[in-house]
């Protein structure tokens, strides 16, 4: 008799704990899944920026967004230079404006000054590349405005992109840009 209640209370004690494990267990497996997820789409994002550096943000802007940047070629003063870019919002965006600030140690296109952004998905780096003219060598800092606008309203925030100039070449050609 008495096996029999200590088998009886083996088998609740079994039975109860299992009752109590089922939704736990549960929330685990979904709390891990959403983390691997996350893990997935930082991973993307950063495989999408390798070879890129973060440009650190100008003020107190409110801004969630990442720039990162890398210049195609050596910037050289007098010469057009390509920067490609990188947008990682945290949050998805309806619109955004993606504009270069008026700098002397720059010649800028008038096509190049200011563009449209798409609608950005928050989980995805968006790529694209401005075209600008170092007028001077050394040290200079290409700034960029950037705007994004959702259901809440617009955000802005400004960016800057140190960049090494190096010297003309001797005998090279000065080229010139609309500003």
């Amino acid at each position: 008799m008495r096996s029999l209640r200590s088998l009886a209370l083996g088998v609740a004690v079994t039975m109860l704990a299992a009752c109590h494990r089922g939704p736990q267990a549960q929330s685990v497996a979904r709390a891990t899944r959403s983390a691997e997820q996350a893990k997935a789409r930082r991973r993307a994002a950063a495989n999408d920026t390798a070879g890129l550096v973060e440009a650190p943000r100008i003020g107190k802007g409110t801004l969630a967004l990442k720039l990162k940047f890398a210049p195609e070629t050596r910037p050289v003063a007098g010469a057009p230079v390509a920067i490609d870019l990188a947008l990682i919002p945290t949050n998805s965006a309806n619109t955004g404006t993606l504009t270069i600030v008026d700098d002397p140690a720059f010649s800028v296109a008038a096509a190049e000054r200011s563009r449209a952004l798409p609608a950005l998905d928050g989980r995805v780096a968006y790529r694209t590349r401005v075209i600008v003219i170092p007028t001077a060598p050394g040290v200079q800092t290409l700034d960029l405005d950037l705007t994004l606008s959702d259901a809440l309203g617009s955000t802005q925030g400004r960016y800057a992109l140190p960049l090494i100039v190096g010297a003309a070449a001797a005998g090279a050609p000065a080229s010139t840009a609309g500003r």
